[in-house]
C-alpha cells in the first residue's frame, strides 16, 4: 500500500506545475479555458457528428470507394465484352452455344458438370 501512495504523490507532484500557472490566472481567463475543455469535449463525444462517428463514416467512405472502383473496373470489361460481341459474329456464336445452350441443327449438346 505504501509503495502505490507513493505512486500517487509522486503523479500529483509532478502535475502540480501545471495546475498551479492554471490557479495564478484570473476568473475570466479560467473560464474560457474550462469552456474551450468542456466545448472540445462535447464536440468530441456527445455532439451528433463526434469522432467515434466520424471515423466509423471515415471507414465506410472508403469501403464505397473500393467497391466502386471493383464496379466500375466491371463496367468496363462487361462493356468491352459487349463490344466483342457486336463485333464479331463467331463471339456472339460462341457466347450463345456457351451461356444459352444454343445449338445448330445437325449439332448435339452434351453438359459435363
Amino acid at each position: 500500500m505504501k509503495f502505490r501512495s507513493t505512486r500517487v504523490i509522486a503523479a500529483i507532484e509532478a502535475i502540480k506545475p501545471l495546475f498551479s500557472s492554471f490557479i495564478k490566472r484570473s476568473n475570466s481567463d479560467k473560464f474560457m479555458i474550462l469552456f474551450s475543455i468542456s466545448f472540445f469535449i462535447w464536440l468530441s463525444f456527445f455532439d451528433e457528428d463526434n469522432f467515434c462517428r466520424r471515423f466509423s463514416m471515415w471507414n465506410e467512405i472508403k469501403s464505397l470507394e473500393s467497391d466502386r472502383q471493383e464496379l466500375l473496373e466491371e463496367i468496363e470489361s462487361s462493356q468491352a465484352k459487349l463490344e466483342r460481341l457486336h463485333s464479331d459474329v463467331e463471339t456472339l456464336e460462341r457466347y450463345a452455344r456457351e451461356e444459352y445452350l444454343l445449338r445448330k441443327k445437325d449439332e448435339d449438346i452434351f453438359i459435363i458438370e
